[in-house]
């Protein structure tokens, strides 16, 4: 089943859920070599106490909480037309990935990693890869189905791709 593991997007991202952010975060990752995961980004709340647990690893991995209240209808991806919490999501995948010699990847998660997750992950092949919407959605769908059933997820990823020049 696809959702057992997490997805790998490209050479730097893997898109996972909160089971797999938690098996790393207690030293277990069975999913790919030790090592591999050099940053993690957390698209939900209340998991910034998971940072302790990743600083404690050997090697250390960095975290990136991006929390929005949903409540308020915050957009993950960040306001338009800076969409702030996508770049600095991307620019953390790319730092990240620079500093292992391009050999870690980062996963992104939320709880289910079907939503929020892969909203960011499609937002960071548009900036880092320069991928298309199209293109971006369709391989994260092929890793990972059922992605992006909210419409307000969408429509965001559709704003940043107009804004972008990758429709």
């Amino acid at each position: 089943d696809l959702l057992l593991r997490p997805a790998a997007l490209g050479d730097a991202l893997l898109l996972g859920d909160l089971e797999h952010a938690e098996a790393l975060a207690a030293g277990r990752w069975p999913f790919g070599a030790p090592g591999e995961v050099v940053g993690v980004v957390a698209a939900m709340r209340g998991v910034a106490a998971m940072q302790a647990d990743y600083a404690n690893l050997s090697p250390s991995v960095a975290f990136l909480a991006v929390e929005c209240d949903e409540r308020l209808r915050e957009p993950i991806l960040g306001e338009p037309p800076n969409f702030e919490r996508a770049r600095c999501v991307a620019a953390f995948v790319a730092s990240r990935h620079a500093a292992s010699g391009r050999r870690g990847r980062v996963l992104i998660h939320c709880e289910d990693g079907l939503e929020h997750s892969a909203c960011l992950a499609v937002a960071v092949l548009m900036l880092r890869e320069r991928m298309r919407l199209s293109e971006a959605t369709e391989l994260v769908w092929q890793k990972r189905p059922a992605i992006l059933q909210d419409t307000s997820l969408r429509r965001q990823l559709v704003l940043l791709a107009g804004h972008e020049g990758l429709l």
